[in-house]
């Protein structure tokens, strides 16, 4: 891709709470960006936050760079919640995730 600038990226979304959204939301937080995520359905995105937090608990216990509670923390502060698409107005990347209903994130 020869004369291409690649833009910079500093505030990303997620939009749904399935597990492509645990995974662009991981992956996101592990470049230490903060984010937005939004799913209509709070039940969801509670489910999809959980499910977050427990990915990077076991990254933590058996990852080959082992991330401290605190680490943990400061990396899910990062996330803004919404069920709200207004929330994102400010956002400068938006990545859509399936919210199939085939597709759910379990319960933790």
């Amino acid at each position: 891709l020869r004369g291409i600038t690649a833009l910079p990226v500093k505030a990303p979304a997620v939009v749904g709470a399935s597990w492509p959204g645990v995974s662009i939301a991981l992956a996101l937080l592990s470049a230490r960006l903060p984010l937005v995520w939004v799913e209509p359905s709070e039940e969801r995105l509670d489910r999809g936050f959980a499910a977050l937090r427990a990915v990077f608990i076991e990254v933590a216990r058996r990852g080959p760079k082992k991330l401290t509670a605190e680490e943990i923390d400061v990396r899910l502060q990062a996330v803004q919640r919404s069920s709200q698409f207004s929330a994102l107005q400010r956002c400068d990347v938006i990545f859509l995730s399936s919210a199939a209903e085939e597709d759910p994130v379990p319960s933790p």
